[in-house]
Parts: C-alpha cells; sequence; structure tokens
C-alpha cells in the first residue's frame, strides 16, 4: 500500500504487496488488487499500470479491508486464490459504497464457473465475475466497463408522449437524474427529430392520436440506426395482452402508470447501463494494444474463422504468416525471462509497423507471432516477408541497455491453397516455417497443397467409411427469443468435416456433391444419422437432453426403406420424439418435392422432424411452406448478405408466411450483432453462425445466457 513517508536508503521489501506509481492526475482512477502473482495477475497489473490506473497490490485479505475502508477505490480486483475471503471483502465495500463520491465496483476472478460459485461472488457484492482461463485482455475490457461507466455522457431521453403533462412529469424526474432529455407531443414529429437528438432510450407512450406507440415503433425498427435502441412503452393500460403486442411490435419494456420516481429512474437507467455495455463490447472487437500495435490472440482467429466462413473464402486474396524466432532459448538466457519479453513485444511492435495496412498481428506462442494479411495474393505476402525478414535482421533491439539482435523464419498459407479451416491454415504455415527452417537456405516457406483431382477425393472418402474417419463438428441453434418448448431450448446443427492427407479440411461442401458423383451419398448420410444418434442417446443418459440438425441429401428422400431403417435405429437408442430434425434442400425436381412430402409424413410418424434449407423467396418456398408438412425453414445465406431494403421486405414475408402455417424460421451464417438485430426485426425465430459460437467438437453453449 501507498504510505507517505521521509526520504531515505531504499530498503528490500520482504511482501509482494506493492503500490504502483500513482498516475500523474489526481483524478486517476484507483484500483486495489488483492493478487495471487499468478501470471495472468501479472499482466493485468501490468496494462494496468500502462493505461493509467492508479493501482495498489495487496496480498492479505484484512489489508485490502483496511485499504477500502480507508481509502475508497474505484475498483477492487480479487484473484481466484481469494475467492473464500469475497463475503468479507464485500461487506468492507458495502460500507465504501455509502460514503464513497463515486461509484465503488469489484471484479472477482475464480477457477470455477458454478452457478453457485456465481450466485456467491454475486451476493458478496461483485460486478463482474469472470472464470479462469481468461486472456488478459478479456479482463481489461471488463475493468474499463466498471471503472468508466461513471465518466461517460449523459444519458439521452427522447420521451414521446401526447399529454404534455405526462410528458414534463417524466422528463423532470429523468433531468433531476443527470439524463438529457427531449419531448416530443406529436408522435408524427418524432421521425425529424430522432436523426438530430440520436437517443440512448426512447420513452414511448402507447395510445395517441394520428399514430400509435406499437405503430411508431414499427416504423423506428425499420431504420437500421435505431433497430437496437431501447423502447420502453409507458402507458396506464392493464391488459396484458397488449403488453405483449406491444413488446411484439418492437418494444423493449413496459411500464405502467402511475409509476413512482424512482422507479421511472431505475427502469430507464438499468436498461441504458446494459445497452451501452453491450455496445461497449461491440467497439472492443477490435482490441488493439496502444503501445505495441498488436491485437488480442482471439481477436485475430475470429477475424480468421470469418474469413474462412465466407462462400468465396478460396478466391479471397490474403493469407496467414507464422513468425518464428531463431535462437530463442539463446536470446532468453542473456535477456533473462522478463527481458525477452521485453524483446518480444519490440520485435511484434516492429512486425506491425512495417506490415501493410490492415494487417493484423498477435502474439502465439512463446517464441512465435500469426499474422493476419488482408489484401495480397500468396506471391506478394511471399515478397513482403522476406523483406521483413531481412529489415528485421538489420535492426537493433534495445532491451533495458542492451542491444538485441533478432532472426526470424516464416511460413505462409494463403487462402487461395482452400484449406478451409483456422486450425488447418495455422498447422500448413506452421509446416511451411519448418520446411524453410529444415532447408538451411530460406527464411520463408509458401504452402502449397499437394495436386488432388475428384479421383483422389473420392478415394478418401471411400477410404474415410472403411476406418471411421469422417468426424462431426457442431454449431449452437439459438434463439432470437424465449421459447416455449424449455427442454428443447438446445439445439445444435451437425456438420461433417474429414481431414484430408494434405491438412485441408473437407466440408459438407466439397464431400456431398463428390459423394453423390460416386454413389457413397447413401453411406454418407447414414453415417451421419449413426453418429447424431449416439450423440443424443449419450446426452440422454446424462440428463442433458439436445435436439440435433442432421444434414440429410435429397437421395434419403428417394430411399424406400429409408424410414423403417430410421425406425429401428431410434427404438434401439431409445431417442425421445423431437430430439432429431433432418435438413434437406428445398427440391427443384416436381418428382423429388413428392418424395420429400411423403418421406416428410414417415418421418413425421417416428417423432423425427424435418427442415427445409436453402429457402430463397418467392414461389417454390412458398408452395413448401404451404404443403410440405415441415417443421423448420432455413434461410438460403444469399438472402441474409444482401441486407437491402428489398430483400428485406421479401424475407420479413417468407417468416410470415412460415409462421402462418406453423413453421418456425433459422437464419445460419450470422457474423455479427448487426445481422441478428435486423433478423429479430424481420421475427426469424433462430440464429446459427459464427456469432453465436464458432463450430466445435463439443456441445457446449450457455443457452441460458441468450435471452
Amino acid at each position: 500500500p501507498e504510505t507517505p513517508t521521509a526520504p531515505e536508503a531504499p530498503a528490500a521489501d520482504p511482501s509482494p504487496a506493492r503500490a504502483a506509481p500513482a498516475a500523474a492526475a489526481s483524478s486517476a482512477r484507483k484500483v486495489y488488487h488483492l493478487t495471487d502473482g499468478s501470471p495472468l495477475a501479472c499482466e493485468i497489473d501490468q496494462k494496468l499500470e500502462l493505461s493509467g490506473y492508479e493501482l495498489s497490490l495487496l496480498d492479505h485479505a484484512d489489508e485490502a479491508i483496511e485499504m477500502i475502508g480507508t481509502f475508497p477505490p474505484h475498483l477492487v480486483v480479487v484473484d481466484a486464490h481469494f475467492l473464500g475471503e469475497l463475503d468479507r471483502v464485500g461487506e468492507a465495500l458495502k460500507s465504501a459504497r455509502g460514503r464513497a463520491s463515486h461509484r465503488v465496483a469489484m471484479l472477482a476472478l475464480s477457477e470455477q464457473g458454478e452457478l453457485d460459485v456465481r450466485l456467491r461472488a454475486m451476493r458478496a457484492g461483485a460486478d463482474a465475475f469472470i472464470p479462469l482461463p481468461a486472456q488478459a485482455g478479456d479482463v481489461m475490457a471488463r475493468i474499463a466497463e466498471l471503472t468508466e461507466s461513471d465518466q461517460t455522457e449523459p444519458y439521452r431521453i427522447m420521451i414521446v408522449e401526447d399529454d404534455r403533462s405526462q410528458a414534463m412529469f417524466a422528463e423532470s424526474i429523468l433531468r433531476k437524474a443527470g439524463m438529457q432529455t427531449i419531448m416530443v407531443t406529436d408522435p408524427l414529429a418524432v421521425l425529424n427529430d430522432i436523426d438530430t437528438f440520436n437517443p440512448d432510450l426512447i420513452l414511448m407512450d402507447l395510445y395517441m392520436p394520428g399514430c400509435s406507440g406499437m405503430e411508431l415503433t414499427s416504423i423506428i425498427r425499420e431504420r437500421e440506426a435505431f433497430v437496437s435502441t431501447p423502447i420502453v412503452f409507458l402507458s396506464g393500460e392493464s391488459d396484458t395482452d397488449k403488453h405483449f403486442e406491444a413488446l411484439n411490435a418492437g418494444g423493449d419494456d413496459f411500464l405502467s402508470k402511475p409509476i413512482r420516481p424512482k422507479h421511472l429512474i431505475s427502469a430507464v437507467t438499468n436498461r441504458l447501463r446494459r445497452a451501452r455495455h453491450i455496445r461497449r463490447r461491440a467497439q472492443n472487437q477490435n482490441p488493439r494494444d496502444a503501445i505495441t500495435g498488436m491485437y488480442e490472440r482471439a481477436h485475430v482467429l475470429d477475424r480468421l474463422n470469418a474469413r474462412l466462413a465466407a462462400d468465396d473464402a478460396a478466391a479471397q486474396r490474403g493469407g496467414l504468416l507464422y513468425v518464428d524466432l531463431d535462437d530463442a532459448s539463446e536470446l532468453r538466457g542473456q535477456a533473462g525471462l522478463i527481458g525477452f519479453d521485453k524483446l518480444l513485444g519490440q520485435t511484434g511492435a516492429f512486425l506491425a509497423t512495417h506490415l501493410e495496412p490492415g494487417a493484423l498481428v498477435t502474439r502465439f506462442g512463446d517464441t512465435s507471432f500469426i499474422v493476419l494479411s488482408p489484401e495480397r495474393s500468396g506471391e506478394e505476402i511471399e515478397a513482403a516477408a522476406r523483406d521483413l525478414v531481412e529489415r528485421v535482421a538489420r535492426e537493433r533491439f534495445d532491451v533495458d541497455g542492451q542491444n538485441y539482435r533478432v532472426a526470424l523464419h516464416c511460413g505462409i498459407c494463403p487462402f487461395e491453397a482452400n484449406l478451409g479451416d483456422a486450425g488447418a491454415m495455422l498447422h500448413a504455415a506452421e509446416r511451411a516455417m519448418s520446411d524453410a527452417r529444415r532447408s538451411g537456405k530460406e527464411r520463408v516457406g509458401l504452402f502449397a497443397p499437394k495436386p488432388s483431382g475428384d479421383l483422389a477425393l473420392v478415394e478418401n472418402l471411400r477410404a474415410a467409411l472403411r476406418s471411421d474417419a469422417f468426424h462431426l463438428v457442431f454449431q449452437p441453434i439459438a434463439a432470437l427469443a424465449s421459447e416455449d418448448d424449455g427442454d428443447a431450448d438446445e439445439q445444435f446443427q451437425a456438420l461433417l468435416r474429414l481431414h484430408g492427407d494434405d491438412g485441408k479440411v473437407l466440408t459438407a461442401g466439397h464431400i456431398v456433391p463428390a459423394a453423390e458423383q460416386a454413389g457413397l451419398i447413401d453411406e454418407i448420410d447414414r453415417w451421419v444419422l449413426t453418429r447424431c444418434l449416439m450423440v443424443l442417446s449419450d446426452r440422454a443418459r446424462q440428463g442433458r437432453p439436445v435436439r440435433l440438425f442432421a444434414s440429410q441429401s435429397l437421395a434419403a428422400a428417394r430411399d424406400p426403406t429409408r424410414a423403417a431403417w430410421l425406425r429401428q435405429q431410434l427404438d434401439t437408442r431409445r431417442i425421445a420424439d423431437g430430439r432429431l430434425v433432418l435438413e434437406m434442400r428445398v427440391p427443384e425436381d416436381p418428382a423429388d418435392y413428392e418424395r420429400v412430402a411423403a418421406f416428410a409424413g414417415a418421418v413425421h410418424q417416428i417423432g423425427v422432424g424435418l427442415c427445409l434449407a436453402g429457402a430463397l423467396p418467392g414461389d417454390a418456398t412458398q408452395a413448401a411452406i404451404e404443403h410440405l408438412p415441415v417443421d423448420f425453414i432455413k434461410i438460403a445465406p444469399d438472402c441474409i448478405a444482401d441486407g437491402s431494403p428489398r430483400m428485406r421486405d421479401e424475407l420479413r414475408r417468407l417468416v410470415r408466411a412460415a409462421h402462418d402455417n406453423g413453421r418456425r424460421v433459422i437464419a445460419p451464417r450470422i457474423e455479427d450483432a448487426q445481422s441478428a438485430a435486423t433478423l429479430w426485426t424481420i421475427g426469424v425465430d433462430f440464429i446459427q453462425g459464427n456469432f453465436v459460437q464458432h463450430e466445435a467438437q463439443n456441445l457446449d453453449y450457455d443457452f441460458r445466457a441468450v435471452g
């Protein structure tokens, strides 16, 4: 802790508790860190100091409690080792919060993430809870949210109310609470004022002359800039059906008149705090270190996965570089652990400074970096990497007064290699680097996949069937609104994958066309179903039932024995009704249309659902919705990517037709929050894609967190 004393000769401090230098400004945000000295804790402390926080490091709970009582901080960070002291620290915080003129927050880290542990932390007064392992950048983003909330600009509230006295009453309450307000008594004038005022929240009367609150909300939601702006209805309406209608029109909350001032302030503040929290999280999706210019590793990998998710991934320019230091052990011995880490930071900063604009650099391993190069071709990346290696070799890096030279080897995997998977690209780039290093002549290697044709692919498929080498990955299908069938909330898409000999990951887009041409699709369809049923059976035994969507070709509908075979498999494994959904493309051939109709009727009798994928607005999909006994409609990804007002209107009509006929609608390949918000306004029921979660080999996803 920081204790003013007269200047004297420095002495060794046996205690690990120490105080960081105070920030120059007297208004610096004060942070107490009850630290266990872990590597993560040390990295967080370093980032806090660099960010200008006034940091005090403490290693005893009693010391932290004393400091909190004497000088209330802006934030207390409690490491996992001190989880048992949370109640005592929380009592001290409760007292400090009553005296402090600023917000006093607490962040708890824990090696346990179970619900009872989280509840205990919240009851002790923790404002945020982060389970370990965690990235320092993620912890820092949460710290920024907790400490900067009272330094942001005032909330802006638009009050739409035709009764002037009611509007003035709400305005006076919110203004006294420190909010900026604008009062609109003519609902038809809202659209003129909304752009200039840009409200954080709209307080909306339900019944107004000329335009009801529900109608006005629907119009506001059509504007992209206000798709996610919170709209809270305020009305004396007691009919709960009207409440639900208002929420279905795009409202976020419903408050009943008359409302007490403190309840109005609380409802508005809580809604706005969450909205700004979500907005700040979205802004933090580009986490770049201001000093080194490097990005968080998770961000770079997310950007890589997003590029690979595109339909034209193989046709895109750009690629991935794997950069590794030579003689790392010798450099570590010369500079020491701390000095070597500084040397790596300087090397990464040099890479970030001397690459093309838009390139993303991050630390990857103990001695390596990865670079996502977005625009250059493989040959251009290779030429730039050779130049970069030479420039680094000429550079002298100063670490604590000592000069060091660094030598690098690089490996490159361009998108045109079409490996289809981030892990496969990393492996290929690392292998190209290793090959260059082994050659003894080259410092830069470019990955070149082995030539292969359709015959080679078919042979790989045959071999995979013989050796059971296919595997499934899973991606959650999340509801955009809470569902009534609670036990079926957990649902995943099963995706077929195969690792090729050259490191390439083959997706269903590669596998299915070749399998259909070679006559192997029936075996692969049955393999997918068998594996999905095994997963469903295992989850049922664990008491964690789940719904799986399993892709099947139209060949399954043409097979007269398939429904009987599937019935036998379901009976053998005792799979409950509604747990398996078969996904097929919307049929184009009239003959296939009739077969799908008959097949859907047969599988429905044995408790299996059907989903039609690739649905496009138009007559074919309309006919399928009205006449085929299907449960789900999955929109074609190209329609979602279109984003034009015309396409949104067409999708809205498609969704309405589906709902009118009892079908639910899924939107796949959703990559960002804006797309999800737009689809919610259209009425889509479920979304799937990297915005929800990247594909994984397990079925771990917290569906409760979605709502």
